[in-house]
């Protein structure tokens, strides 16, 4: 089955490495030209559909947590924690219980900007919890 139509307005504007439909778990993975800072790994986004919420979960796959985890930073940090309280209340982006930093979507006219917002939301959590208030 080919890739949904919602998808394609991310593929024709996001500056992206690669991107690749798993059809198995319904998700379009989205390799970024972005990288964490002092890393060599680029900022992934991935798009699932969500039936719960007849919708998609645009999200990081958990790599932020990961890769904070990696350096010895825990998830609820106090500069993690601050920076999480306020992506949620501008941009309703939150951590789930399995460490994907992401937004539920309910309109794919919104998916595009929700994954710009992941990415830069993404980057942003490393960036706060490795060199910012997290690591005083």
């Amino acid at each position: 089955m080919p890739i949904p139509s919602e998808f394609t307005p991310i593929l024709q504007s996001l500056p992206l490495v690669s991107s690749e439909w798993d059809e198995e778990n319904r998700t379009l993975v989205l390799t970024t030209g972005l990288r964490y800072p002092g890393t060599e790994e680029s900022v992934m986004i991935f798009v699932t559909e969500d039936a719960s919420i007849g919708g998609w979960q645009v999200d990081d796959g958990g790599s932020a947590a990961l890769l904070l985890s990696d350096a010895g930073i825990a998830p609820n940090a106090p500069g993690i924690t601050a920076y999480l309280k306020t992506a949620y209340e501008e941009n309703v982006l939150m951590m789930d219980a399995g460490h994907n930093f992401g937004i539920p979507v309910s309109d794919a006219d919104d998916l595009l900007e929700s994954a710009l917002e992941v990415a830069s939301g993404s980057l942003m959590l490393y960036a706060v919890g490795r060199f910012g208030a997290a690591s005083e």
